[in-house]
């Protein structure tokens, strides 16, 4: 998701819904902007995720008894990938249910 049809949404979100929520969350690596608002199929919350793009990952193990393996991951200083995910509020189970983010219509 590009950042223009990002803040496009965001935009719309504020104007057409009622938003309970917003904020950022630091991951490690990348970072997490959300909103949570209501409409008319009950309380939604969408999220974008930005993180360093993964160049490589490199495994390191030994062959001794015992031994533990280590991956290590090589990221892009310059390189960002985004996507978007979208959940709904269930009452019953007082989480959040991911829902199909392509079908979603904001």
């Amino acid at each position: 998701m590009t950042d223009e049809k990002w803040e496009q949404i965001a935009t719309m979100l504020q104007t057409k819904f009622e938003v309970l929520d917003h904020g950022t969350e630091d991951l490690d690596p990348g970072e997490l902007e959300f909103y949570e608002f209501e409409s008319p199929i009950g309380k939604i919350r969408i999220e974008r995720h930005i993180k360093p793009k993964l160049l490589d990952r490199k495994m390191h193990v030994a062959a001794r008894i015992g031994a533990e393996g280590k991956e290590e991951r090589v990221y892009s200083e310059n390189e960002d990938v985004s996507y978007f995910k979208a959940f709904q509020w269930e009452d019953d189970t007082n989480n959040w249910i991911e829902m199909d983010a392509e079908n979603l219509d904001l």
